[in-house]
């Protein structure tokens, strides 16, 4: 016998057949101890307005019905039952409509005429129970749901064989739908997935399907209605699954990320900041856990090291062997003091790399304390093997700059002096203090004019350099010449920043190189110019000249009774007699013209520019009169003469060659017509001779 537990169990009974109606009424009379309030409806209509009014604790409901049959029977009937037990009566024996029935939202399925009393009371007693539990399992589901909501999470139930998905109101709005705007289907959550992350969202979805993994958790971005793309935390877990153990329905929540992700993103953008900062300054980082014995290292610090960044350190010992013998005692002495005493260190080191190159480091240390323990050792390590390769060049460059012979003046862009080294103190007398802030232009010494200068800036501005010999004074004032070389310094985008001025004091070496250059064009007796310096002056008077269309003379002279002179009275009184006939030559002659000797007692005057022969025939017998005079030498007065020849261009030669050869033969005829004359040349004297 089939027992029920007392009060009586109101049933609400749906059948529109008398007789089977009566039947079941008269099945329900035999429980023992228990008892029934059967009321009796016989329409779907009237089922729904009782149970509008009502609440029974179960219902018997036909599915053939005056108004309704089949499953559409069984929907009406749950949705005007809600959770009540609901147990469905039918003619037909087939059990792929019983399981439809059942998916309906029955609790259990009885067929006419095949169930006797004890199997209609024991569906009763299941179905309630059944209910009463699904009850307790809706609320907690409820508390759950209002605990997620109320923590800011969206949840989600999904009856993983139809695809139809409850998205809570929380959910909802955090994708900025309303109620109405999502559909209760898997498809709704599925289109809105970044198409990114689609691929990765299923195979963990069916990797945990398959006992890959305890729970589903995946990180997606999710479409919202206005607003773009919103990162989401995906977590759920199968509460049903059927005898194959394939999962019924799987329950889950979507918690927004969207902050923390920003967050991540933001720290992952200052980490790869921070580690590019340091690739660039290259400065490494480190630190120490003190109670762990634990050394860490960031990327730059393995790059400076030469190591992979898996490098496994072993201790700090490790990383001290890295550098130079000399230097692993200093930084092992610093950093035990740091570790025990607090003392921070700030050292310049040499070490070798894993792959022995040779650099120089600067490494700092210092102790963090929590209360008055040192829990941790930080710091930063820097390879400055570039700052101190260019602190040796400037080392050098600084020796240089003071040690060189050649003076160096250094000045700013709006030529203001800078600074000059010992050297341009020692050409010019002035000291730095005396000369910084000043214009250059302070040493000039007047022997250029504007336009010199005007070229020298237009050169230097163009080219960017500018040398040469220029007139400066000293502080003594001086007058002195130097060779100079100027140039422009730009900095790396092309800007002028500086002129740097080397120039050395050639005044010794110019006199010199005149000395050399009088000896080779000058007689070394009369200063006159010699035969080179002559033919020198001769081709540029003939080309001036020729280009001007104009006329000029070449004299050769040869001293009368000059050589009983030198042979009687000595080469002392012949030599002094010689200098007193260039004296007296050069005062009868323009500036422009050029009295040279070039033999021991010949002599040759040109004149470069005349208006005719008279011109040099004057000029020839003013010089035949001065040497006439007596000469004064040694308290004696000696007395010569000169036999002079005439060629005048074009008319007797028009090419060096042509004249000499004319003047000689015109002197040679002076001679030969008693000495003491001046003869002209004439076409028949190189005919006759």
């Amino acid at each position: 016998m089939i027992m029920l537990p007392d009060p009586i169990c109101r049933i609400l009974l749906v059948e529109d057949d008398a007789s089977d109606a009566h039947l079941l009424r008269q099945l329900l009379k035999t429980a023992v101890n228990a008892g029934f309030d059967v009321t009796w409806v016989k329409s779907l209509a009237e089922a729904q307005h009782y149970l509008h009014e009502h609440a029974p604790d179960v219902v018997l409901l036909d599915l053939t019905l005056p108004d309704s049959s089949g499953l559409a029977t069984v929907h009406a009937g749950r949705s005007a039952a809600g959770a009540l037990p609901l147990i469905v009566l039918t003619g037909h024996n087939d059990p792929d409509f019983a399981l439809q029935t059942l998916e309906a939202g029955a609790q259990d399925y009885l067929i006419k005429g095949e169930f006797q009393a004890g199997d209609l009371i024991r569906s009763i007693r299941y179905s309630i129970s059944r209910a009463r539990l699904e009850q307790r399992l809706y609320e907690a589901e409820e508390r759950w749901r209002f605990a997620l909501e109320g923590a800011g999470d969206g949840v989600w139930d999904w009856n993983v064989q139809t695809g139809e998905v409850k998205f809570s109101k929380r959910l909802k709005e955090m994708l900025g739908c309303a109620e109405d705007e999502m559909k209760d289907h898997l498809d709704e959550w599925k289109s809105r997935i970044h198409p990114e992350d689609a691929p990765r969202v299923m195979a963990d979805m069916q990797m945990y399907f398959e006992g890959g993994s305890p729970a589903y958790l995946n990180e997606h971005r999710l479409h919202v209605k206005d607003d773009g793309w919103r990162w989401i935390l995906h977590r759920g877990m199968v509460v049903s699954r059927n005898e194959e153990g394939k999962p019924l329905r799987m329950i889950g929540t979507f918690t927004d990320i969207s902050r923390l992700k920003q967050v991540e993103e933001a720290l992952q953008r200052n980490e790869a900041f921070l580690k590019q900062t340091q690739q660039l300054s290259q400065v490494g980082g480190w630190e120490f856990d003190v109670a762990a014995h634990h050394l860490r290292w960031t990327d730059e610090t393995y790059r400076i090291y030469e190591l992979p960044t898996d490098y496994d350190l072993n201790d700090v010992s490790s990383a001290i062997s890295f550098y130079e013998p000399l230097d692993q005692a200093v930084i092992e002495r610093a950093f035990k003091r740091v570790v025990e005493l607090g003392d921070p260190y700030d050292l310049e080191l040499q070490l070798v790399g894993a792959k022995r190159t040779r650099k120089w480091i600067r490494t700092t240390g210092q102790a963090e304390l929590v209360g008055n323990k040192i829990t941790r050792v930080f710091g930063n390590i820097m390879d400055i093997t570039k700052s101190k390769q260019a602190e040796e060049l400037m080392r050098l460059s600084s020796t240089v700059f003071n040690t060189v012979d050649e003076a160096i003046l250094v000045s700013d862009a709006d030529n203001r002096v800078i600074t000059v080294n010992p050297a341009f103190t020692r050409v010019t007398g002035y000291t730095l203090e005396e000369v910084i802030g000043g214009n250059p232009s302070m040493l000039a010494s007047g022997k250029h004019g504007a336009e010199f200068y005007r070229e020298l800036w237009l050169q230097l501005t163009s080219k960017g350099s500018w040398s040469g010999e220029i007139w400066n004074r000293r502080k003594n004032g001086e007058v002195y010449i130097e060779w100079t070389s100027i140039k422009q310094v730009r900095d790396t985008h092309g800007k002028l920043t500086h002129y740097v001025a080397a120039f050395s004091d050639i005044t010794a070496r110019k006199a010199n190189e005149e000395s050399i250059r009088h000896q080779a064009q000058y007689d070394a007796l009369t200063d006159l110019p010699n035969r080179v310096l002559l033919f020198d002056r001769l081709r540029q008077a003939l080309a001036q000249a020729r280009r001007e269309k104009t006329h000029l003379a070449l004299m050769y002279i040869d001293l009368d009774k000059f050589k009983p002179i030198n042979d009687n009275l000595g080469h002392a009184i012949g030599d002094q007699v010689l200098q007193q006939t260039a004296q007296r030559m050069q005062g009868c002659v323009r500036e422009m013209d050029t009295v040279a000797r070039i033999g021991g007692d010949e002599f040759v005057v040109l004149l470069p520019v005349i208006e005719n022969e008279q011109d040099a025939l004057i000029v020839a017998e003013k010089i035949r009169f001065s040497l006439n005079q007596l000469f004064e030498v040694a308290g004696q007065n000696l007395s010569i003469s000169s036999s002079t020849g005439i060629a005048i261009y074009p008319e007797h030669g028009d090419n060096e060659n042509e004249l000499t050869g004319n003047a000689d033969i015109a002197m040679y005829y002076a001679k030969e017509s008693g000495r003491n004359n001046v003869k002209l040349f004439q076409k028949g004297m190189r005919d006759s001779k």
